[in-house]
Order: C-alpha cells, then sequence, then structure tokens
C-alpha cells in the first residue's frame, strides 16, 4: 500500500491528486475518498521543518544517494519516522504523469 502525490518542494503545497498504490491500477484521488475534502491545493503543515529533517538526515549517509523519507505530520510538528533506501520510484514518477530519470541522475 501506499500514497503518493505531486507537492510543490519549495512551498509544500499538493499540486497533484493522491495516488492510492495498487499492484494493478493506481488510483487517483483529487478529494478524499471518505470525507470528500480538497487534496489538490493543501498547504502541507510545518514544510519548513520537513525540508530541514530530511536535509539532516541526509548528511548521516552519504553513501545512500537517493531516500525516500516518511515523515509524519501531527498537531504537534513534523517528524521523522523513516527512511527507506529502495523507495518506489516508479510510483513517485506517476505522480507527475512522466519519467523522471534525469532528476535522479543527478545525484549519482
Amino acid at each position: 500500500g501506499g500514497v503518493s502525490a505531486k507537492v510543490n518542494i519549495k512551498t509544500g503545497v499538493i499540486e497533484g491528486p493522491v495516488i492510492y498504490k495498487s499492484p494493478l491500477t493506481p488510483t487517483k484521488y483529487k478529494n478524499h475518498p471518505i470525507t470528500n475534502s480538497e487534496i489538490v491545493g493543501v498547504n502541507l503543515p510545518y514544510w519548513d521543518k520537513v525540508i530541514s529533517l530530511v536535509n539532516k538526515a541526509a548528511i548521516h549517509m552519504p553513501q545512500i544517494r537517493t531516500v525516500g523519507w516518511d515523515v509524519v505530520l501531527t498537531n504537534d510538528g513534523a517528524f521523522l519516522l523513516e527512511g527507506n533506501h529502495n523507495w518506489d520510484k516508479t510510483h513517485w514518477q506517476k505522480c507527475y504523469g512522466l519519467g523522471l530519470k534525469h532528476e535522479l541522475i543527478k545525484f549519482s
């Protein structure tokens, strides 16, 4: 399982639908499937803290060139849950609707 969405890296605003990971067909939602709340356009809270957390953590693992960071957002702030060396690059690219190998090559 899992979900992904296109997020503006500078602002923390969700720019694309949430895509639920599925082994057969990913499902896209512009609104939350239960509450019908809008997802696209939401400004993720504590975005500066999220960027700071992952930048600090990345320094401690220079041998791993790319990491899929799991960050938890709560009422008390942003917290780093874990980093995954074998993150789903295909699912990430589906959020953007195009191949992003050129972005990963920057880190090889």
